[in-house]
């Protein structure tokens, strides 16, 4: 990543990283905010344990990585989880931890960046072990959620200890932090950090008015904490396109995320657009009149949608072109968004109240530039990558012991 700002090895205490966030170079969510996040800092103090398969030996920024191991093949795992539960969080609560993964390394602090219950248990464990100061990154509220379960404890109760022996908690929205504080009965130092993107030359987008087809772009994965929203957006565009109007939605996401529903997207006319691989994003989203924020409105996916400020909303900003936050009211991106009032919003899961506001989206086009202005300014303000990669490096160093 060119030009990212570097965080000097004074200002960067050495750090231990446990997570099962993709660090491959086409990863997206939180393995890509960590990836922005790290991209300035030195090779020689960060060293990485994943609980993730196929990951590379270093990261793009030369960053070390270690597998964890201690997997079972899939079908095997599956036929244990009855039994068992969740039979990789059980495997690193068993297996030795990886001395060797530490040669010619001291960290003075331990992160651990869990997205599902494995790297949780590892990360805890290695924090006891080095007796050195721990903070949790959570992206979202997982572990109240969907609370895994193995036969020596379970998500929610390893989520909710280690967070107490924790010195500082990264959160992804002050939403969670506050979640956090209500759930554990403490506070901890906390940081709130957002995905960072690059600042370069304000994007042609906003010079370039939209013209001809009206155009929506979806841009990630397609979770179960996206999907009814998403396909609220789509059938609500197909009616817009039914009563006459050209508009379009295209999605940019994996092959699973489209065959799993293939028969909805091609019910509602919606346009598979591929996976777009990182670097050339912002390009393809530039040919677009309003980007989609998809968060549930589901009961089963409640604490997710109240809590997680989706990575892809600061990679949207920096395009140049408007978003449309589609989800509830109280959600984290809804809140965020209408905070600082750089999006449009389908608060409700009705169909015909999200098609007529891409009705009036679609009549105002002027409007939505004016919305995507303000959004490149937050961006530029606040989501800089060597900015928060700072911010990110100064809270870690304040929470390492002094030396005695």
């Amino acid at each position: 990543m060119e030009g990212a700002a570097t965080v000097s090895r004074s200002a960067a205490p050495r750090l231990l990283i446990v997570t099962d966030a993709d660090l491959a170079p086409t990863s997206r969510g939180a393995g890509r905010t960590l990836l922005n996040l790290l991209s300035g800092w030195p090779a020689e103090s960060v060293r990485v344990i994943t609980t993730t398969r196929d990951q590379p030996v270093a990261d793009q920024f030369g960053h070390p990585i270690r597998d964890a191991g201690w997997r079972l093949p899939g079908g095997v795992r599956e036929q244990l989880r009855r039994w068992v539960g969740d039979m990789h969080a059980q495997a690193m609560a068993w297996c030795p931890l990886d001395e060797a993964a530490l040669a010619g390394f001291s960290p003075e602090i331990i992160l651990v960046v869990p997205t599902s219950a494995a790297p949780l248990v590892l990360g805890e464990r290695w924090a006891s072990a080095l007796k050195i100061p721990s903070v949790t990154w959570l992206m979202d509220d997982w572990a109240q959620q969907y609370d895994a379960r193995w036969l020596t404890d379970t998500a929610r109760r390893t989520a909710r200890r280690f967070l107490k022996t924790n010195a500082g908690w990264l959160v992804i929205s002050e939403y969670l932090a506050e979640e956090l504080r209500l759930w554990t009965g403490i506070v901890r130092p906390t940081a709130v950090v957002h995905n960072a993107v690059m600042i370069g030359e304000a994007p042609a987008a906003l010079t370039s008015p939209r013209t001809g087809r009206f155009r929506l772009r979806y841009a990630g994965s397609i979770w179960p904490m996206h999907l009814d929203a998403l396909a609220l957006i789509a059938r609500a565009v197909a009616a817009r396109r039914m009563g006459g109007d050209d508009i379009e939605l295209v999605l940019h996401t994996d092959e699973r995320g489209w065959k799993q529903n293939e028969f909805l997207w091609r019910e509602t006319g919606t346009i598979s657009g591929g996976l777009v691989p990182y670097e050339s994003l912002r390009g393809v989203l530039a040919d677009t009149d309003l980007q989609v924020v998809a968060s549930s409105y589901e009961p089963a996916h409640a604490r997710i949608s109240r809590t997680s400020v989706q990575t892809k909303i600061t990679d949207y900003l920096a395009t140049g072109r408007a978003i449309l936050n589609v989800g509830p009211a109280d959600g984290a991106c809804a809140r965020f968004l209408r905070a600082r009032n750089i999006a449009l919003f389908v608060d409700e899961p009705s169909v015909v109240t999200a098609a007529d506001v891409l009705k009036r989206a679609q009549a105002n086009r002027a409007g939505l530039a004016a919305i995507a202005s303000r959004g490149w300014d937050v961006c530029k303000r606040d989501h800089e990558i060597g900015a928060v990669s700072h911010r990110m490096a100064d809270f870690l160093a304040g929470l390492v012991k002094p030396q005695t």
